[in-house]
């Protein structure tokens, strides 16, 4: 049987040791304690893998709170015995208290280890009339998670009562017992329990915080409907449960507001779990009997007070992911702002190694004007090649903004070592930004694979900055060892453009041609059956556009792209205005224009631009024509076709400049690559490109005049 691993239940790493999940031991009295309110960030592994920023520190905040007032406890049950037929009976308050009561209690924890237990009618924790206040006026009772000390390992059956008015407003100030909730740490199951008008603040040290559960191991929550507002400062925060950990939570509808409240934070937040995850380092053939988070929804808003946070990452349904997602809905609207690096997802913030996630649709609106955003994930790391990360059959179909780059699906995808695979995806949403694509926007390859199948855009999509895509705004090589394959994909929608765009892919760039050690690289890049019907603008002189990829900037990778087409009309729309102003910038010591000025438009049904994205003029490129139709050609385009017009807008002369100036600048830099095929090509080192079966109705299939054309 395959084996599996379990990676840390998703604990923040700062000062804090395992709840006594990793070992599923009940008893966390064993563990290590924090070495103090203050802590280096570089301490984090990152809740993301990734390593903080050298140097930034922080403290954890612990707040002057007023001592808990817990309500007296029943002497005892309302009946049964703790069994599977006749579990104990719980009808009021009190009786809730008691088995609260009985798992802080040394002498009594075990008394109830595996017992089965149900309401028997609805529990009014607290009066609820002042609920919008709980911020600032606290109710009279505090409540105190089922298992905070010694984790509940059996049954609780809500039987559809609902219970009403928890509050939960403390610090943390020992790692020893970080779990709130209704219950803190959970190692059984809790199912049909609603839960309405729950207020959970909590501060100090990292917690794992959750209306629920604040975490669960080899744990069940089950058709839980929960109502309420969390308020987190540094931990794992989620609308059901804090952290989720080789665990199933199905079919649980999370409604309320989730927010983080303070600067300098480790935070993770989502809909229904904080951080969610499903390997284990040891072995363990339970894990298969888990199936992460299943059929769930949730609703409301996740925001910030917070900024400058260490790590920040935010989802729909889950802060991080590291397991199972499938079948989910969130229509939270998620809006972060003044954190630099944050990881926004309308389904999951952030994404790290194994991660299996499936036919989720995100309908809520995603905001953040820094870092990763995406309509299904922020951001994607695969940095351990024992796993997969699998993003299947999803659907964006909310608005996505972020000012640093995002996407209708992922915002960015660093594959430093593994597989990864986005299949099946549609973005249906209009986005409108800085830089953006339809399914990915920065895709960055070290060590592995990449697979991009089956996914379709329908959203137009309008940029203000450099790249804009169909499917993939920009891929960075960034190794000397990867694949990345893209196949099937489609876009439909039209495409307008500042500057760069691609009806699939806008641009790839690495520029050696060697590796560290003067080897060639071991890289590919393959675009196959991929069709785009969007139109493509671009209001740039300078600007690449492409049917199928604006630009080709992958210095030593082999490239092919076969069976791809594209309908789609490609158009520069602003030629710009020629004025005195403009050309004194390119104005060299001696008087005359650098080369540096260009007036150039490329742009090619099949493929813009091969080679460096320079901006080119006539006394610029030099190409080799040789490098045209060669044999065993870097990059190679088959069977390919494109029945999209191309037209451009001719540059304004200015009032200031003469029919003389303006005729020779036109004469001399004005170039105009158009190709039914390709625009251009730089045919220098190693860039070449072959063509095989590819048509067109453009007046040529290379649109650069002083290079051969298709033969």
């Amino acid at each position: 049987m395959r084996k599996k691993y379990y990676a840390v239940i998703g604990m923040l790493t700062l000062g804090m040791a395992l709840t006594g999940c990793g070992s599923g031991n009940e008893d966390k009295s064993g563990q290590t304690d924090s070495s103090g309110q203050t802590q280096s960030a570089d301490q984090d592994a990152g809740q993301d893998g990734e390593q903080a920023e050298e140097g930034r520190s922080f403290e954890y905040e612990v707040r002057d709170l007023a001592d808990p007032v817990y309500r007296s406890a029943a002497q005892d049950f309302s009946g049964g015995d703790g069994s599977e037929e006749s579990p104990y009976q719980i009808s009021t308050a009190e009786e809730l208290q008691l088995l609260s009561d009985m798992l802080a209690d040394e002498d009594k924890k075990y008394d109830y280890k595996g017992k089965n237990f149900v309401l028997t009618a609805d529990i009014d924790l607290n009066d609820v009339t002042d609920f919008d206040n709980w911020s600032t006026s606290r109710p009279q009772y505090d409540w105190r998670p089922i298992g905070e000390t010694y984790a509940f390992s059996g049954v609780f059956d809500g039987d559809g009562h609902t219970i009403r008015g928890m509050y939960i407003n403390t610090n943390v100030e020992d790692d020893l017992y970080p779990d709130r909730g209704l219950f803190g740490e959970l190692n059984g199951t809790v199912k049909n329990v609603n839960m309405e008008d729950a207020y959970v603040e909590v501060s100090g040290n990292p917690s794992y915080t959750g209306i629920v559960a604040g975490a669960t191991l080899k744990a069940v929550i089950e058709n839980c409907n929960v109502s309420g507002n969390i308020t987190g400062y540094d931990g794992d925060y989620g609308g059901i449960v804090g952290d989720a950990g080789v665990s199933t939570v199905k079919d649980c509808v999370f409604s309320g507001k989730i927010s983080a409240a303070k600067d300098k934070s480790a935070f993770r937040a989502g809909g229904i779990a904080g951080y969610n995850t499903g390997y284990m380092v040891i072995e363990d053939d339970d894990v298969d009997k888990f199936d992460g988070i299943v059929n769930c929804d949730s609703k409301g808003e996740i925001s910030n007070t917070s900024s400058d946070s260490i790590s920040f990452n935010v989802g729909g349904i889950a802060g991080t992911n590291s397991g199972k997602v499938s079948g989910c809905v969130s229509e939270m609207e998620i809006k972060v702002t003044n954190e630099g690096d944050a990881k926004v997802g309308g389904i999951a913030g952030s994404i790290v190694d194994w991660n299996m996630m499936s036919d989720c649709r995100n309908n809520g609106a995603v905001s953040s004007d820094n870092g990763f955003a995406g309509g299904i994930a922020g951001n994607v790391l695969s940095q351990d090649s024992r796993y997969k990360v699998v993003i299947d059959k999803c659907v964006n179909n909310a608005e996505v903004i972020c000012t640093s780059g995002f996407a209708g699906i992922a915002g960015g995808i660093t594959v430093d070592s593994g597989d990864v695979t986005v299949s099946g995806c549609v973005n249906e949403q209009d986005l409108d930004g800085d830089e953006c694509a339809g399914i990915i926007y920065n895709l960055r390859m070290m060590s592995g694979t990449a697979a991009i199948n089956d996914n379709t855009n329908k959203g137009n999509i309008k940029t203000s900055g450099l790249y804009g895509a169909g499917v993939i705004g920009y891929v960075s090589n960034m190794g000397d060892n990867w694949a990345v394959n893209v196949e099937g994909c489609t876009n439909t929608g039209d495409i307008d453009a500042k500057s760069n765009a691609g009806g699939i892919v806008c641009f790839t760039y690495y520029p050696f041609e060697k590796n560290d050690d003067g080897n060639d690289n071991q890289t590919s890049f393959n675009i196959k059956n991929c069709k785009n019907s969007g139109n493509i603008t671009s209001k740039s002189i300078n600007g690449f556009i492409g049917g199928i990829m604006a630009v080709d900037g992958l210095t030593g990778t082999k490239v092919v792209v076969s069976g791809c087409d594209n309908t789609g009309n490609l158009s520069f729309t602003d030629g710009g205005v020629v004025d005195k102003d403009e050309i004194s910038n390119y104005v060299n010591d001696d008087g005359e224009i650098s080369k540096g000025f260009t007036l150039s438009v490329m742009a090619g049904g099949i493929i813009g631009r091969i080679g460096q994205s320079v901006f080119l003029s006539t006394d610029v490129d030099t190409p080799d024509a040789s490098k045209i139709n060669s044999e065993n050609a870097l990059v190679q385009i088959n069977d390919c076709s494109s029945t999209g017009k191309l037209s451009y807008a001719q540059p304004v002369k200015g009032d200031d400049v003469t029919d003389e100036q303006y005729n020779k600048i036109m004469e001399s830099y004005r170039k105009v690559s158009l190709g039914g095929i390709l625009g251009d090509c730089s045919c220098k080192g190693s860039y070449s490109v072959s063509f095989s079966n590819c048509t067109h109705n453009a007046e040529r299939g290379v649109g650069n005049t002083d290079l051969p054309d298709i033969k």
